[in-house]
């Protein structure tokens, strides 16, 4: 038995075969790697005792104990652990036993007495626990009595084993008498395994029988097997011994060891007895009574060293669980694990596979395997166990290397070496040499296949293709014609449905031999595939179940031949980059159903027919050897053996067997919930009995679950999904820490559970359910709900009303804001709050007072309502000293005021005539008073706060324009005054100046042209600059002073040139404001007009009109020249710049002109 592995998953030895097995140690939370025992309880978890701590292993991790602070274990080294009919955990120890609740894992140490009155724990020192048929717990104290515990009333039965060792002769000769291990035997006999020998107890008596040994040592393990009726027991010596109780005799139990290499097929079996000891592990047949020695085996790659074995314990369907000093060995030998045959004794794995071929043979249920350059061939039959080296041919000659096996249409099997090719004798079970023609002396044969013609063809490496045709004996090289490329054939593919032989080769790639052309023809794999890759180093050729042809490349990957109707091919390469894990593809085999198996330089891995890897459930496939493959020239065939569903491969000195890639048969096990933490701190590491325990406040609404499957076979791969009834009743999957918390859960009753499915979603095990509750607070019973409805909806209404309001208020405040845009004066910000106060705000009347700070008086400035009889009109306004009357007490204190009641307000003064209220609100500009807006109304009380804050955000919408009017209209002056003070008397000393040079410049033409272009520029320049100045200064805002300036400018225009003119307009709308813009451009349009009516027109007379008709400015320039057609003048700069004015005011510009009709210019500007 060898006790050794790899970290997880690894290869170790559980019989004379290999098998896949897990080392748990330190590196995986274990821990001590110093294991001394096992125990695995009712509900699933297995307890790990080491010489540093106790572990409850629940498949996925460690919960170690150890001595501490606080409640905890007594001794960190375990000697025994046992379990009580009420699920107690009791652990013996080196100083004192100890219990554990399971549900709480709360801790009880038991330790002697000290008072000989008193019975109780007889040592410090506990060895061994066993709970015994009387529901009493056996406790095993070292050299002191061996008692009996009531676990329910606390008392103990001593059994006087210190009185018995001083007695027994056998005995009193050992200074050290203790007993290290018990088990119960048939009835009331106790089998007890002392330092000094076997003893038996009878527990209805008390006596004490001493059965044989005569050694001293201390006990490593001890077994009863109640269908042999034997005893086994196992020292640290190495020595066994067997007690048999049939025949009543004490021997020393000699195991045959297990020979290496193999040399007969042997399966363990789990039923049978297994016992630990210092050579290894025993194996006692239930069957013949044979006891075998598994002991270590050569060192594997990655192997950590073996460790003394103390104890094993087998769990069916076959899973072992070895207790060494390196570590825990856990290994499975069920019919899904696979298993690793050795055959040849090798150094390392890591070297070059010298294994070759391998294949069933089903007439002899055997498994015939190529040893390669052991030049030998071997024959299992795992129905007998039979196991033999075929190392000659039948005429007595040695075999070269072996290297493949083929089976031809007739079951024939055929053997080729690196010189021949024989084929098997079934009458006198061995090979037969056939004649076959030298080439190289060393052909180094791969391949044999017969096609469906009956011809035989051998591929070899050195010597190319060999034929045989059918009925004769013959062999023949194919070297010659369009057989000339075939050299290093490595495979052949005889294809029945398409009449062909496939020739795979290591230098050109594949070849199609067609029968019924008798053609060959070489295939570009790379070419039909579509693909630029190197596939010229073909290792395999295989015809899967549905008649796709697979091809395994060197550095490749693979390629798939599929037939497609209407004659047509498809070739599809897998490589790395389509999933698969290697593209060195040594070798191909079917496998299950529809996949195939490939055998790759580092691994084996299986495909599904449409190339995708199949996933297995173990986890991993195979074994983790370092290398398949070897020298090229060598084949690596592998055969799936389809009555028994595994594939075997040749390798690492030995045989691979690999059951089929497919969901196993799992075993029913506990699915627990293994830690609870809630949101108000509670913690629980074991849910016991979980129903109906936890409440939760609605304040500590979270809770976390942690959860394990108890399961612990290495050949599964499971995933866990989890439900939360009253949350979400679907099933979600969990993240691989196998945990999951909850927050802020509403009030309400949950059940939570997990159930685990393996990689086809089927249901293997589901938690039991756990209910618990989160408690509604006061504040959602219905009760408190209603109360809060009640109040919430009087405070929304009342919200309600108050946002109402606001929004009112806003929209009111965004509608005066919106009225005052395009009002450009005083003025007329004063007329348009003094109307929008009657039609929006409902008063009565509204009177805006102006401040005359020199008089300090307030002067009525604008009103609307009875003091109002017409537009812009104040019937008998009045004038109101600072201080007096309300309003004047208002712009005196700059405060806003509400008077109620009138008649009861000595400062009231009567206006139009007597009201009741008043309102009254100063306007401020620039932190002075600049006017008042006052209101009456004929009802007392009439003003509310509403109207105050209204009217004093209304009062700050106006001094808000009032104040940029004042600034903007001073910044005009500003700049009007620095424009004429700076830059028209410069322009004018330039004009002078120049009128000055052309007089005395004498007779120079070409200077005087130069001072006339002076003069003449400068001269324009004061004109535009005059324009620009008249534009700007806000003294000329009206319509009086732009007809004003448009007269000017046109006498001085067409008087020089002989043009009558009229201008027509009217004084009503002097008045009107025009902001500078629009004067500006108004003014130029109308220039440039008159300035082509002078140039081009050649006509006597203009026509000015310009009248003001529902807020539209209308502008006519007429003359009666000469005209001219618009399609050929409107393209000038004049007409140009007029019509851009015109946008720019959004105006309307309309030209009408005809030859020898004069010219009209009209221009319709809107203005407010």
């Amino acid at each position: 038995m060898c006790c050794t592995g790899l970290i997880a998953p690894t290869v170790g030895a559980i019989a004379q075969l290999y098998y896949r097995t897990t080392l748990l140690s330190t590196r995986d939370g274990l821990s001590d790697n110093d294991v001394t025992c096992f125990y695995k309880d009712r509900r699933g978890f297995m307890w790990i005792g080491t010489r540093n701590g106790l572990n409850r292993y629940d498949g996925h991790e460690f919960r170690i104990f150890r001595p501490g602070l606080h409640n905890s274990i007594s001794n960190e080294v375990i000697n025994s652990v046992a379990e009580d009919g009420e699920g107690h955990i009791w652990v013996a120890t080196m100083e004192g036993l100890n219990k554990l609740d399971p549900v709480t894992l709360r801790w009880q140490t038991l330790l002697p007495s000290g008072k000989k009155e008193q019975k109780g724990l007889p040592n410090f020192i506990v060895w061994d626990l066993v709970w015994g048929k009387d529901n009493r717990l056996w406790i095993a104290s070292d050299v002191f009595e061996l008692s009996a515990l009531d676990v329910k009333t606390g008392q103990y039965t001593y059994y006087d084993w210190p009185g018995f060792a001083r007695q027994e002769k056998q005995l009193k000769q050992y200074s050290y008498r203790s007993i290290q291990k018990l088990v119960p035997g048939s009835g009331q006999t106790y089998w007890l395994g002392t330092t000094c020998g076997l003893v038996k107890l009878d527990a209805a008596t008390g006596n004490f029988t001493y059965m044989g040994g005569r050694y001293s040592a201390n006990v490593v393990e001890l077994k009863y097997d109640s269908v042999l009726h034997k005893v086994f027991l196992t020292i640290e010596n190495g020595e066994a011994y067997v007690y048999d109780e049939l025949k009543d005799q004490f021997s020393e139990l000699s195991p045959e060891p297990m020979p290496y290499p193999s040399q007969f097929y042997h399966l363990p079996q789990a039923r049978d007895t297994w016992i630990g000891s210092a050579q290894g592990v025993i194996e006692i047949s239930k069957t013949s009574g044979h006891a075998w020695l598994y002991r270590d085996l050569p060192r594997r790659s990655g192997m950590p060293q073996p460790g003394h074995v103390r104890q094993v314990l087998v769990e069916q369907p076959g899973l072992f669980w070895i207790a060494t000093a390196n570590g825990v060995l856990k290994s499975e030998t069920s019919s899904s694990s696979p298993s690793f045959l050795p055959l040849v004794k090798i150094e390392d794995d890591a070297l070059p596979n010298q294994m070759g071929g391998v294949i069933w043979d089903e007439p002899s249920n055997s498994y015939f395997v190529c040893a390669g350059e052991q030049n030998e061939v071997f024959r299992i039959t795992p129905v007998t166990g039979k196991l033999i080296a075929i190392k000659k041919d039948l005429n007595g000659r040695p075999f070269s290397a072996c290297h493949s096996l083929s089976m031809d249409r007739q079951g024939q099997l055929w053997l080729l070496t690196t010189r021949d090719v024989f084929r098997y004798d079934r009458f006198r079970e061995g090979f037969v040499r056939e004649p076959m023609p030298r080439v190289n002396g060393e052909e180094f044969f791969r391949d044999l296949a017969e096609d469906y013609e009956g011809n035989y063809w051998a591929a070899a490496y050195k010597g190319g293709l060999f034929f045989k045709p059918r009925g004769t004996h013959q062999w023949m090289v194919l070297d010659t014609g369009e057989f000339a490329y075939t050299r290093k054939v490595m495979a052949l593919c005889a294809d029945s449905a398409r009449q062909a032989v496939w020739i795979g080769t290591f230098s050109e790639g594949l070849f199609r031999y067609d029968l019924k052309s008798r053609q060959l023809t070489h295939i570009d794999l790379a070419e039909v595939a579509g693909v630029s890759v190197s596939h010229a180093l073909v290792h395999d050729i295989h015809l899967d179940r549905k008649g796709q042809l697979w091809i395994a490349t060197h550095s490749g990957g693979l390629f798939r031949w599929s037939d497609k109707p209407g004659g047509k091919v498809e070739v599809r390469r897998f490589s790395m980059r389509e999933g698969i894990p290697g593209n060195n593809c040594l070798a191909l085999a079917n496998g299950a159903g529809n996949s195939i198996w490939v055998l790759s330089g580092q691994q084996l891995f299986s495909l599904t027919l449409d190339g995708k890897p199949v996933n297995d459930p173990g986890g991993k496939i195979g074994f983790p050897f370092t290398r398949f493959l070897s020298d090229e020239k060598l084949p690596h065939g592998m055969f799936y053996n389809t009555k028994d569903e595994q594939l075997a491969v040749a390798v690492a000195g030995g045989l691979l067997l690999q059951p089929a890639v497919q969901v196993p048969s799992v075993q029913p096990y506990p699915l627990v919930i293994t830690r609870l933490i809630t949101g108000r701190g509670e913690r629980r590491d074991t849910v016991e009995s979980p129903s109906g325990q936890i409440s939760l406040a609605f304040a500590q609404n979270a809770i976390s679950f942690s959860f394990a499957g108890l399961s612990y076979s290495l050949n599964q791969n499971l995933h866990y999904q989890y439900q939360l009834q009253g949350y979400d009743d679907g099933w979600i999957s969990t993240s691989v820490n196998r945990s999951v918390s909850f927050q802020n859960l509403e009030p309400g009753r949950y059940v939570f559970r997990v159930r685990a499915l393996n990689n086809r979603n089927q249901q293997i095990a589901v938690s039991t359910p756990f209910s618990f509750e989160v408690v509604t607070p006061f504040w959602r019973r219905w009760w408190f709900v209603g109360i809060i409805i009640l109040v919430l909806a009087a405070g929304v209404m009342a919200w309600i009303n108050v946002l109402r309001q606001r929004i009112k208020s806003q929209k009111l405040l965004t509608y005066f804001a919106t009225s005052l845009y395009g009002q450009n004066t005083v003025e007329d910000i004063y007329w348009d709050i003094a109307k929008n106060c009657i039609s929006q705000l409902r008063f009565q009347d509204c009177v805006i007072y102006g401040y005359d700070e020199e008089r300090q008086m307030l002067v009525q400035r604008a009103a609307y309502g009875p003091k109002n009889p017409d537009t812009h009109t104040i019937f008998n306004p009045i004038e109101i000293p600072l201080g007096a009357g309300i309003v004047g007490s208002v712009a005196a204190t700059l405060r806003p005021e509400i008077v109620s009641d009138t008649s009861k307000d000595s400062r009231y003064i009567v206006d139009d005539c007597k009201r009741l209220s008043e309102i009254a609100v100063p306007i401020v500009v620039d932190n002075k008073l600049f006017g008042v807006i006052d209101s009456e109304h004929t009802r007392k009380g009439f003003y509310n706060q509403r109207h105050l804050k209204l009217l004093t955000q209304i009062a700050g919408i106006s001094a808000s324009k009032i104040s940029k009017f004042l600034i903007e209209e001073r910044l005009r002056m500003k700049i009007a005054r620095d424009l004429h003070d700076e830059m028209g008397s410069t322009l004018t000393s330039i004009n002078i100046i120049s009128k000055l040079a052309m007089e005395h410049a004498g007779g120079n033409e070409l200077l005087l042209e130069q001072l006339q272009k002076i003069k003449d520029h400068s001269g324009q320049i004061m004109d535009a600059m005059s324009d620009i100045i008249w534009a700007i200064n806000p003294y000329n805002d009206n319509l009086e002073k732009l007809v004003l300036r448009m007269k000017e400018q046109g006498a001085e225009m067409m008087d020089p040139a002989g043009l009558q003119y009229e201008f027509v307009d009217e004084a009503s709308m002097y008045p009107v404001l025009l902001n500078p813009e629009q004067r500006k451009e108004i003014f130029l349009i109308f220039k440039e007009a008159i300035h082509n009516a002078v140039k081009y027109s050649h006509g006597q007379k203009v026509k000015i009109v310009l009248r003001l008709r529902q807020r539209e400015l209308y502008l006519s320039v007429m003359d009666d020249g000469t005209g001219f057609t618009l399609s050929e003048k409107t393209g000038g700069n004049g007409l140009r710049n007029m019509k851009s004015r015109a946008a720019q005011l959004n105006a309307v510009i309309g030209i009408h002109s005809s030859p020898g009709k004069g010219t009209t210019i009209e221009l319709r500007v809107p203005v407010t």
